[in-house]
């Protein structure tokens, strides 16, 4: 990847709206625009014609330009729960944001956000306490081990059962939980009753990941 790929270009654009969005923010349009995310404006304006249409974002219109790219006009521009959720599930935006390795280059002109980003020790790794890898306010980050950071995994998305280590063995038709300590696998039981098979997993996070786990 690179600075001007199409999808970091949408996962800059679409991160800072997100977080302009949670503090109650107008978007400043120098801060997301064509010189801040170092492209050309004909560029730009496709990008945002994009994500406008594909229903990421919403408060803009495109006005052409006779012998030019299209213009694009701001109106009350934000992102939409599509665009949230498009941020947080697209592999390709996880993909942009593990090339964007400071938080400088992912949200430009963050200085002018009420968030806070102090440099993370060394050993340790950042940890969004809500799991939203996107709400960077200062008091859902934390530091932790890589250790501690596994254990606050959220599910994966063919999780059927709603909960993390509940899953259904079709062979034997009964719902097991189980949980990962210290990289081995733990296994907690089977049960015809889903709820069981959750409390039991829940009472296991409780005892071996404490403050770490996820919280519901």
């Amino acid at each position: 990847m690179a600075k001007n790929d199409y999808f970091v270009v949408v996962y800059r654009i679409l991160t800072y709206l997100y977080q302009c969005f949670m503090a109650g923010e107008k978007p400043d349009a120098e801060l997301f625009g064509p010189e801040a995310l170092g492209i050309n404006n004909g560029y730009w304006a496709n990008v945002m014609e994009s994500i406008y249409n594909e229903g990421y974002i919403t408060g803009i219109a495109m006005a052409s330009r006779l012998g030019a790219a299209p213009g694009v006009k701001l109106l009350n521009l934000k992102i939409t729960q599509k665009g949230i959720e498009y941020l947080q599930e697209n592999s390709k935006m996880h993909k942009a944001a593990e090339f964007l390795k400071t938080v400088k280059e992912i949200v430009p002109g963050f200085q002018s956000l009420r968030f806070a980003f102090p440099d993370c020790p060394d050993g340790m790794v950042r940890d969004h306490i809500n799991g939203n890898r996107l709400d960077n306010r200062k008091d859902n980050i934390r530091f932790v081990t890589a250790r501690q950071n596994a254990q606050n995994h959220g599910k994966s998305t063919r999780n059927k059962s709603g909960c993390v280590g509940v899953t259904w063995d079709a062979e034997r038709k009964k719902w097991l939980a189980q949980i990962q300590i210290y990289g081995k696998g733990v296994h907690l039981g089977r049960f015809s009753n889903i709820d069981d098979a959750i409390a039991v997993r829940e009472a296991a996070e409780i005892k071996y990941f404490g403050e770490y786990r996820r919280k519901k």
